[in-house]
């Protein structure tokens, strides 16, 4: 039953391997800044501090707070969470496997001796964390008074997990699971 479980796991990271190979495949000198771009933290506290602004003034000041305070304190779990199962299961990063960068993997990003495992994506976590939260705190105001917000938002954080594949940092297979 053992060897069943391990020819299991084994057949599906070469799916994942496969699966990342082939999306990582598509490279453009446009797409590749859009990529970098969407996987750069920085870039991202602006966005969430407009949307906490969206938060305060949509709820009020009371609600909007605990609206922030809750989706500050979910992105804080899921970063620490995500960690913690990385250095608990100890996947390398595509960008640190010989067999990915011998088939052909574009790292855009070099890897860090220090961040060497991968899943599950704390990128995707984190986005789908936020995603999901802000998303409930706009639904006290009604179930449909955000709709487009919750497409917008969860189309965000699909990209962001998606860049992480094209910079060659993340296995398909770490952003589903951090997405989850």
């Amino acid at each position: 039953a053992m060897e069943s479980i391990t020819e299991i796991i084994s057949a599906l990271h070469h799916a994942d391997q496969d699966a990342t190979l082939w999306i990582n495949s598509f490279h453009s000198a446009f797409t590749d800044r859009i990529w970098l771009l969407l996987s750069e933290v920085k870039i991202w506290f602006p966005f969430y501090a407009l949307v906490a602004g969206l938060l305060i003034w949509k709820l009020g000041w009371k609600r909007g707070l605990l609206a922030v305070v809750a989706t500050a304190l979910t992105a804080v779990a899921c970063d620490q969470i995500s960690v913690m199962i990385q250095e608990a299961v100890k996947r390398l990063r595509p960008c640190c496997d010989g067999y990915m960068l011998g088939n052909g993997l574009i790292a855009l990003e070099g890897y860090s001796p220090n961040h060497m495992h991968g899943f599950p994506s704390a990128h995707a976590t984190n986005c789908f964390g936020f995603a999901t939260a802000t998303t409930l705190a706009f639904s006290l105001k009604g179930r449909h008074y955000w709709k487009g917000y919750r497409a917008a938002i969860f189309i965000w954080a699909t990209l962001v997990a998606l860049s992480r594949v094209f910079v060659g940092k993340h296995y398909l297979g770490d952003l589903i699971a951090g997405a989850l």
